[in-house]
């Protein structure tokens, strides 16, 4: 466990300085405000400077755990609040070349992207430790190592830098707490994801009626799940005005919402995906709110996590998905995988994530553009995979049928989580 361990760090630590993509400067330059002007309520303060281009910052708390981060950090890189007010030009001109914004290669740049990512190594430690308390004593090694050596883990939070890895440790600590029989701090922590994501609100409703026993239960699990919303998002929604609110519904979230699997598809393409996404995620909300009072705290925690999984799958299914929005699943995926292993054979889910990582890494900035730390210039003018297979052959046409082959097996994935692991808990429910 010790080797394993130590592999799993040496390739975190490996990548951390080694690789950007834009999207963490979008992460860290938001609360740069909070380190380094004080300002609390980056919403309100920014007005509708971003909104105007149809979107805004995340949820609060991102702005407010990535804000103190830095604010421990600072001291260890003293040119960090130069590096962004050269962010800020960046944020406001808008498509300036990251070569021409990142410099010549120096180690302050290697030692600042390795810090920036520093935030989600404390998270990921956090989420094994909850990972191992979470499982039966039998089973933990094997889930250890399938959450420390996952693909879409490791390349969504050390190499592309997505923080989303800080909501899948309210899972893990949510998952822990059930299986110390502390429901009401599970639901706190379930709460504290919803205040780094919008997706925890899609999975209160089911949540709710298969965890709560009773409408009073309910209420109580309802009103735990406020705590961090009330106490981060609502005063934030009385001085911004309510601009935060678009962290969670801004245009781009809401265009996102409502696209099919396609970009460009016709827009009746669209619409009856999302339209069977909705029939379908009403029907286990029907289903489940009927299952059986004799199901054991136990049994209804692996109910949960299985509709869980069920619905995010059904929504990658029916959406554009980036691969950092399928570590939303991760925790569940783990859970349904080495609890009580997945209702499919495992090649199926190898590839899912191959044609997840086929159709995502398409451009130069998520190719080799990514070591642009190492050297900013040579690294950004390289050509991505598409460039050079597209003078040989119809390129796009594989990446389509990447992107249909990634939907066809989450919607197959998602029915046979019903069939396999919801519908026998539901007992003789009809």
């Amino acid at each position: 466990m010790k080797k394993l361990l130590a592999a799993a760090l040496a390739l975190r630590l490996a990548l951390m300085p080694a690789t950007l993509h834009a999207d963490i400067l979008f992460i860290q330059y938001f609360p740069s405000f909070l380190s380094l002007h004080g300002v609390w309520d980056v919403y309100g303060h920014l007005g509708d400077t971003y909104l105007r281009h149809g979107f805004t910052y995340y949820p609060p708390l991102a702005y407010f755990l990535i804000g103190l981060f830095q604010i421990l950090l600072i001291p260890l890189d003293p040119g960090f609040a130069e590096f962004m007010v050269r962010t800020d030009a960046l944020m406001r001109e808008g498509g300036r070349s990251i070569a021409v914004y990142l410099g010549s290669p120096e180690p302050a740049l290697l030692r600042r992207v390795f810090l920036m990512k520093l935030p989600y190594l404390f998270a990921d430690v956090l989420a094994c430790a909850a990972l191992w308390h979470a499982f039966a004593p039998d089973r933990r090694k094997k889930a250890l190592r399938g959450w420390l050596f996952d693909p879409i883990l490791i390349f969504s939070t050390y190499a592309f830098g997505q923080y989303r890895v800080l909501s899948a440790a309210c899972w893990w600590v949510f998952f822990w707490a059930l299986r110390s029989r502390r429901k009401h701090a599970a639901f706190v922590l379930a709460g504290a994801a919803a205040c780094l994501e919008n997706y925890p609100m899609l999975l209160l409703p089911p949540a709710l009626m298969i965890l709560g026993r009773g409408w009073r239960e309910r209420t109580e699990l309802a009103l735990c799940f406020a705590v961090f919303p009330l106490l981060v998002v609502a005063p934030l929604a009385i001085s911004s005005g309510g601009l935060v609110l678009h962290a969670y519904f801004s245009p781009v979230v809401v265009g996102a919402a409502t696209q099919g699997m396609f970009v460009h598809a016709p827009g009746i393409l669209p619409i009856a995906l999302k339209t069977a996404f909705l029939l379908f995620y009403l029907f286990l909300f029907v289903r489940v709110c009927r299952a059986p009072g004799t199901l054991s705290d136990i049994e209804r925690g692996r109910l949960f996590a299985c509709t869980a999984l069920a619905v995010l799958f059904a929504l990658y299914a029916t959406s554009v998905t980036m691969v950092h929005y399928v570590l939303w699943a991760l925790p569940f995926w783990i859970l349904a995988r080495f609890d009580e292993g997945e209702p499919w054979v495992y090649p199926l889910s190898a590839a899912m994530v191959g044609f997840l990582f086929f159709f995502n890494l398409d451009s130069r900035a998520m190719n080799l553009g990514l070591l642009v730390p190492l050297d900013p210039v040579f690294f950004s003018s390289l050509p991505s995979l598409h460039e050079v297979m597209e003078r040989f052959l119809p390129w796009g046409k594989f990446v389509a049928l990447a992107r249909l082959g990634f939907s066809v097996l989450c919607a197959y994935f998602a029915f046979s989580l019903y069939r396999a692991r919801i519908r026998p808990r539901l007992g003789s429910v009809t």
